[in-house]
């Protein structure tokens, strides 16, 4: 809309997730696509008060979540992982609702990364790669950080968070 470049986000069951590039902010401006439809949505912002709660996230990642087998096709979710210095948040918006919600939310010591040089704050700009990633088999979502040699999982049915270790792969 009026020439502000977007660019894709995610691709999942015939949607396109963009995101609008001329904001410097951390919470941008977001559209789910349905290219065949020619229709989209645009996506409201997280509320600040649900967003930012103490502190303001350093980075979001953005992604659809796969359709569930009981759910509409032309329903839709969003997922967004906020990485806050303290801690890491799931967000849901539901297109059937057309609200947003805080869906899971755990401290990054209980997943095993503590502060320091290396702590939560360097993982937004440089410790994760491999984004997206659903494992629709299992309802995961994988975020991997070489950094920090850990694998942080969403389970999209529980909406839990654990890490699974890179070496032995055993659930942490």
């Amino acid at each position: 809309s009026s020439g502000i470049p977007w660019h894709v986000r995610d691709v999942r069951d015939g949607r396109v997730l963009l995101e609008a590039c001329q904001v410097l902010e951390t919470l941008k401006d977001m559209a789910v696509c349905d290219p065949l439809s020619r229709r989209y949505v645009l996506l409201p912002p997280i509320p600040t008060d649900l967003a930012v709660q103490e502190e303001y996230p350093f980075d979001i990642v953005p992604i659809l979540a796969p359709i569930g087998d009981d759910e509409d096709d032309m329903s839709f979710k969003v997922i967004f992982l906020a990485i806050y210095g303290s801690k890491l948040t799931a967000f849901v918006f539901s297109s059937v609702t057309q609200q947003w919600c805080m869906a899971a939310s755990i401290g990054w010591s209980l997943l095993g990364v503590h502060h320091g040089p290396l702590g939560p704050c360097m993982l937004s700009t440089y410790g994760f790669c491999g984004l997206p990633g659903f494992d629709n088999e299992g309802g995961c979502f994988y975020l991997a950080s070489p950094l920090l040699d850990k694998l942080f999982v969403l389970d999209t049915q529980k909406m839990e968070f654990f890490t699974v270790n890179h070496h032995t792969g055993y659930y942490i």
